[in-house]
């Protein structure tokens, strides 16, 4: 078996990597046409690389990831497992390779049959109605029916920069990089902009925090959890995606990236995974200047048109320059094309998102 891994971007542009359960070559370290650039045995001696990773046959081949991972296994033709659901695998160990490698050979488990993390909750509140001096305060921890365990807060500035406190050990936030990277199985948080912003980066449904909590000014976390406890206990919270999205068209405004820009457009198509089957190229007029793979008038029954940022067009849904932001920041460092990211990202989200 051989798994490439590729990241999504952080700070940095992801670096890919292959694991494989053969002993000549262990640890491939890729460049990003995934051409093999360094190799290594178990015993991490040096190896010579072969020349290429894929030969004619792509049996027993996976790719991991995020964004940029679906979008590589897309061109490739190859199997996508999604990053954020095979670190909840009990194989899977923070910070080692041999680990994943074992996780996706038992992928199929029915432990992973479901999305997010079991009975998890994820609680954002500004910080005002805590008595804190913060944009916001996150807290997690797990749920039963009846009973809220907080075992996390963090404190969030206005570009989600979070300073973060574990009350106790907690095996699952060390699985993740970041606690936006996990799979919560219930999100909760105030105010469209807000839960939206969380939609696009936890790509899970949010719910609507009650205007009952919101009208209270808490002295203290404690007495906000205890009302939160309450209201869980008798809510309906949102588990699974609000919709099938076959065909999303993506506007985007690339005065997001580019000085003096016009817009795109990106098709976004899904069957078992999602690709993109064309892009289309606007000047400042949103007038057609060119365009890959099929143009305009070729493309039809679409099931929702989304526009990123200002674009001049009736759509159904639109994400504001202040939280199209977020996703620029990665597609900027991410290895595929900008808007490429942007539409694989932007439907990820239309299919859980309350629009």
């Amino acid at each position: 078996m051989l798994v490439i891994y590729i990241p999504d971007p952080k700070r940095a542009s992801p670096a890919p990597i292959a694991i494989s359960d053969e002993s000549v070559f262990h640890k491939i370290l890729l460049d990003e046409n995934l051409t093999p650039v360094k190799c290594y045995d178990k015993n991490g001696l040096n190896k010579q690389c072969p020349e290429k990773l894929l030969e004619e046959k792509k049996q027993d081949v996976f790719i991991v990831g995020g964004v940029v991972a679906e979008d590589y296994s897309a061109r490739l033709e190859l199997p996508y497992i999604n990053e954020r659901i095979i670190r909840l695998h009990p194989n899977f160990i923070p910070g080692n390779l041999d680990s994943l490698l074992e996780a996706v050979m038992n992928s199929t488990k029915p432990e992973l049959a479901k999305p997010y993390a079991q009975d998890t909750f994820l609680a954002v509140i500004p910080g005002q109605h805590v008595s804190k001096k913060a944009f916001a305060i996150a807290y997690a921890g797990t749920l039963t029916q009846t009973e809220l365990d907080v075992k996390m807060e963090a404190v969030l500035d206005p570009q989600l920069n979070s300073r973060v406190k574990l009350l106790e050990k907690w095996n699952l936030i060390e699985r993740y990089e970041d606690w936006l990277d996990v799979p919560w199985q219930h999100v909760i948080a105030p105010g469209k902009n807000m839960r939206r912003l969380l939609e696009i980066m936890i790509e899970r449904p949010v719910a609507r925090m009650p205007k009952e909590i919101l009208v209270n000014k808490y002295r203290s976390s404690h007495d906000f959890l205890d009302d939160l406890e309450s209201w869980v206990a008798k809510a309906r919270l949102p588990l699974e995606k609000k919709r099938e999205v076959r065909r999303l068209v993506v506007f985007i405004d690339e005065n997001l990236f580019k000085v003096n820009g016009g817009y795109r457009a990106v098709v976004v198509a899904k069957n078992t995974t999602r690709r993109i089957i064309a892009r289309w190229y606007f000047n400042q007029r949103l007038e057609l200047q060119g365009f890959d793979g099929f143009p305009p008038e070729a493309v039809r029954d679409t099931d929702l048109e989304v526009s990123v940022g200002n674009v001049p067009r009736e759509v159904q849904a639109r994400i504001p320059a202040q939280l199209a932001s977020f996703i620029i920041r990665q597609a900027v460092l991410s290895p595929i094309k900008i808007e490429d990211y942007i539409g694989l990202k932007i439907h990820r989200w239309v299919e859980i998102a309350e629009i």
